[in-house]
């Protein structure tokens, strides 16, 4: 299937640019607004994950404020809903008597949509699917499959009531002694309320997208083209399996090749069967769209469970819902109404049609452009021609047959939640000349200026920052990939490049990781030692993957 809805589509006199990024599982592609300005806000550590804000409004000022709504619903729902924290009411009713107890209207409703989709899935969906997490778990410290007759158990366990409520008494009542956990559907119900809370804390709001570890919700008078990540290639910079237009819906995306469980050399996905106990391993990623981000998030991990023509026949009978699988061929298997959603490719751009913003200037005059920078301007006017081949030995294109993974974690402050530093990550030649973007992660222009080094050799190029990296792992850690490829899309000469990543914070702390590599025909791995804003990286240096013969294939 075609990445091309990751090309920008401009004049052929343009560069088409790969520093385009998806989120985890899924990423936004553009914020670009004609009637009201767009800012984009970025926090890690929420709800164990990377969350992104996009918000419409007449100014800076409501952002703000709908920013801070959104943080603060976040917040309070996570002390009702949460998993991991003891004092959360979720983990007070596990933990205390086992008699009828008051219960929170958001508790009792997020309990009461489990119960439907248990229902409605036959069983795939089950809170207690946390008992076999904790098996796989302990087995894979212990270097071991689980033993059938431990599995046997653990679904004796999981299949027993867990709860019973009471409607007209608000009071749930803790049954079974299977652990329990709400990660299929809390953050889906968590993001639906953030979003009802932040529109009704800001009029003046006209559109709204947030995302959460790659679930997200748009809403309002706004519409959004959303990427769908590649099961296949998840870097935060690949290309996107396909792109589709939202508006006023929600989409969420599970897949096992984030997570999982790594046991003798083999990778399990932490996705589980809550019928016999193991890891799914047909479906590797399902993405839905659905009204709402509870809906969404539930259905993205009974797709996985469930065989995938019933599965499509579910999700065939819900209303306003559409569903994408992909199946561990390759195979693509879609629901009747998804084609629908879908952008074309020529409509998928990331250049203003009004040009790029000119507050905080931060470019150098002309006559300060370094002499090394020139061959990258021109590059941007798309007249710059790939790096010349070397001879000999080094003649070879390596990304032909290589590629190389850039994985970093950015630093943690000692704080529940906090901004995410401006990051950006790019690639030099022998002689210090830019050849290709892998990222740039700002929320506004005026700080590009404190990208020290980036800003030397790109700051000139105002519509390139337009493309910006979607985070969807876990807190702070990140992957980038480059295939071998200058921006102009040429394959680029083996030999020897600089590795360069430079993070900073608003008005903050400055770090840059740079590290010479030697791209040819052996692989390796390397450690990078990391600074105060980038805690580690490393460097992987691999043989592509073979392409899979059903790549692409796709049934409806």
């Amino acid at each position: 299937m075609s990445p091309s809805c990751c090309s920008t589509g401009a004049a052929t006199r343009r560069s088409r640019f790969s520093v385009l990024s998806v989120a985890l599982t899924v990423g936004v592609l553009a914020c670009v607004s004609t009637e009201s300005q767009c800012h984009e806000f970025f926090h890690e550590d929420v709800l164990g994950t990377s969350l992104q804000l996009q918000v419409d409004s007449p100014s800076l000022n409501a952002d703000r404020k709908t920013e801070a709504a959104v943080l603060r619903e976040i917040e309070r729902l996570s002390r009702i809903l949460s998993s991991y924290s003891d004092a959360s009411e979720f983990n007070m009713l596990l933990k205390g008597p086992r008699i009828p107890r008051k219960t929170s209207p958001e508790l009792l409703e997020v309990l009461e949509a489990c119960n439907h989709w248990s229902t409605i899935s036959e069983g795939a969906f089950n809170p207690a699917a946390e008992t076999f997490s904790r098996l796989w778990s302990r087995c894979a410290r212990e270097h071991r499959l689980p033993l059938q007759d431990e599995l046997d158990e653990a679904v004796r366990l999981a299949q027993s009531q867990s709860w019973e409520i009471d409607g007209d008494a608000q009071t749930v009542t803790r049954r079974g002694n299977a652990p329990l956990n709400l990660n299929a559907i809390a953050k889906g119900y968590i993001i639906d309320q953030a979003c009802r809370a932040a529109l009704a804390h800001a009029p003046d709001v006209t559109g709204l997208l947030l995302n959460i570890g790659g679930d997200l919700r748009v809403c309002g008078d706004t519409a959004k083209t959303i990427g769908i990540a590649d099961p296949r290639s998840p870097a935060d910079n690949a290309p996107p399996l396909c792109c589709i237009r939202l508006r006023n819906a929600s989409v969420a995306t599970s897949g096992n090749y984030e997570r999982g469980f790594k046991i003798a050399g083999t990778h399990y996905s932490h996705i589980i069967d809550p019928r016999t106990g193991k890891p799914v391993t047909d479906v590797v990623s399902a993405t839905v769209v659905a009204p709402r981000a509870e809906e969404a998030d539930a259905l993205a991990t009974i797709l996985n469970v469930l065989e995938p023509t019933k599965g499509l026949a579910l999700v065939n009978r819900l209303e306003d819902t559409e569903c994408l699988l992909v199946r561990k061929d390759g195979e693509i298997l879609k629901s009747t109404g998804w084609d629908g959603l879908s952008e074309p490719a020529d409509r998928v751009g990331f250049e203003p049609e009004n040009g790029s913003p000119e507050s905080g200037d931060t470019s150098l005059d002309p006559g300060e452009v370094p002499k090394e920078a020139t061959a990258l301007l021109a590059a941007f006017d798309g007249v710059a021609e790939a790096p010349q081949q070397q001879e000999a030995v080094q003649g070879a294109l390596w990304g032909e047959g290589f590629e190389l993974l850039v994985n970093f974690e950015i630093s943690r402050p000692r704080r529940f939640r906090y901004n995410r530093p401006y990051v950006a990550a790019w690639v030099e030649d022998a002689d210090g000349k830019p050849v290709r973007t892998l990222c740039l992660w700002v929320s506004d222009f005026q700080w590009l200026g404190d990208l020290r080094r980036w800003n030397y050799l790109y700051g000139r190029n105002r519509k390139f920052v337009h493309a910006v990296s979607r985070a969807t792992r876990s807190p702070g850690k990140h992957q980038l990939l480059w295939d071998g490829r200058a921006d102009n899309g040429q394959y680029v000469p083996a030999g020897q490049y600089t590795v360069l990543i430079e993070a900073v914070r608003e008005h903050g702390t400055y770090g840059l990781i740079r590290q010479q590599v030697d791209l040819g025909d052996k692989p390796f791995e390397e450690q990078l030692r990391g600074n105060y804003e980038i805690r580690q990286a490393s460097l992987e240096y691999r043989e592509k993957k073979p392409s899979d013969e059903s790549e692409g294939k796709s049934a409806s």
